[in-house]
C-alpha cells in the first residue's frame, strides 16, 4: 500500500494552489469513484511520518476538488515547498502536450508560455526548450537554499 500512496502523494501535493482559485468545489470522494479507504489509509501514513515532510494533499478528479487535508499548523495559507513534486508533475504534462500534439518537447518554451518577455532579453532565453527545463541544464541560476 505504502509503494502506491507515495507516486499518488507527489503528483497531488503540487497542485495546492489550484484549490485556491475560483470555480473549485469539494465533492465526496466516493462519488468520483475514489474509496475513502484508501485516503485514511494515506491520512495515517502521512501522520505517522513515512512520507517525511508532506503538508498537504489536494485531489481533483472530473475537475472537482474531492479531496483536502493539510497536515501542517499552516493550513491552507501556508506557503508550500513544492519544488521537486513540481518537477514530476511538469515533466509529466509536458509529456501529455507531447503526446497529444500540443507542443515538441525540444521546441523553445518561451512563446508557449503567452508572458512578456523577459526582463532581461537574450537569446540564450530565447532557446530555452522543455528538454532543457526538465534536464535542470537551462542555464538559469538557481538558490536551492534561498527561502
Amino acid at each position: 500500500m505504502r509503494l502506491f500512496l507515495l507516486p499518488m502523494i507527489l503528483l497531488l501535493v503540487a497542485p495546492a494552489a489550484v484549490a485556491r482559485e475560483p470555480g473549485w468545489q469539494l465533492e465526496p470522494a466516493v462519488e468520483h469513484r475514489i474509496d475513502p479507504a484508501a485516503l485514511a489509509a494515506m491520512e495515517q501514513a502521512i501522520e505517522a511520518g513515512d512520507f517525511g515532510q508532506v503538508t498537504s494533499v489536494l485531489v481533483a478528479r472530473d475537475g472537482v476538488l474531492v479531496y483536502e487535508r493539510y497536515f501542517d499548523e499552516g493550513g491552507a495559507d501556508a506557503r508550500r515547498d513544492t519544488r521537486s513534486a513540481t518537477k514530476t508533475v511538469a515533466g509529466m504534462l509536458v509529456g501529455i502536450a507531447q503526446a497529444e500534439g500540443r507542443m515538441r518537447a525540444d521546441a523553445p518554451v518561451l512563446p508557449l508560455l503567452r508572458r512578456p518577455p523577459p526582463a532581461h532579453p537574450d537569446p540564450r532565453k530565447d532557446a530555452i526548450t522543455a528538454v532543457d527545463l526538465m534536464s535542470m541544464s537551462s542555464l538559469l541560476e538557481c538558490d536551492d537554499w534561498n527561502q
